[in-house]
């Protein structure tokens, strides 16, 4: 499902979403340079696709934020808890960091992992500029909308109606 919202769009991969509880999507803006996840993973050979769309599936479908090895976000005791927000996925050297929200005012339970940044990581530590442009893309205006979009329509149904492709 592909969701425009101005420059920016949501690209959200079959099957991972569920509305109940969590979902995982990609970013997409052709203007800004740093919003590189979905370009990262569209470059990905299939088993690599595979890999990431199954842990994306086991964070929706696990009870826990974190899942050692996959998924984990920053809590308050790294980065002076600035980041709390951001997340990121991983596969062997690969990253995918994003932002956590809570897009569904109906379901404020709701969970949704937007990607941006791809990065082939290579040291043990995150470098905090990363997290940083990625916790100040969360807070636009435009993005916060888009994301909001993206999940409206995906529940009303209707993303054939407005640009998007299941």
């Amino acid at each position: 499902m592909d969701i425009s919202g101005g420059s920016n769009k949501v690209w959200i991969p079959p099957s991972c979403i569920e509305i109940a509880r969590r979902g995982v999507g990609f970013l997409i803006n052709p203007h800004d340079r740093f919003v590189t996840a979905y370009d990262g993973y569209s470059s990905f050979e299939k088993e690599k696709k595979d890999r990431f769309i199954t842990n994306f599936l086991r964070w929706i479908a696990s009870q826990n934020r974190d899942i050692p090895g996959i998924c984990h976000g920053f809590d308050k005791s790294e980065f002076r808890g600035k980041y709390t927000d951001c997340f990121l996925f991983k596969y062997h050297e690969i990253r995918l960091y994003g932002f956590l929200s809570h897009p569904d005012p109906e379901n404020l339970r709701f969970w949704f992992f937007a990607a941006v940044h791809f990065l082939m990581k290579y040291q043990q530590k995150t470098e905090e500029r990363v997290l940083k442009n990625v916790d100040q893309i969360s807070l636009r205006p435009e993005v916060i909308r888009t994301v909001e979009e993206s999940i409206r329509l995906y529940k009303k149904g209707n993303g054939g109606d407005h640009g998007c492709k299941k």
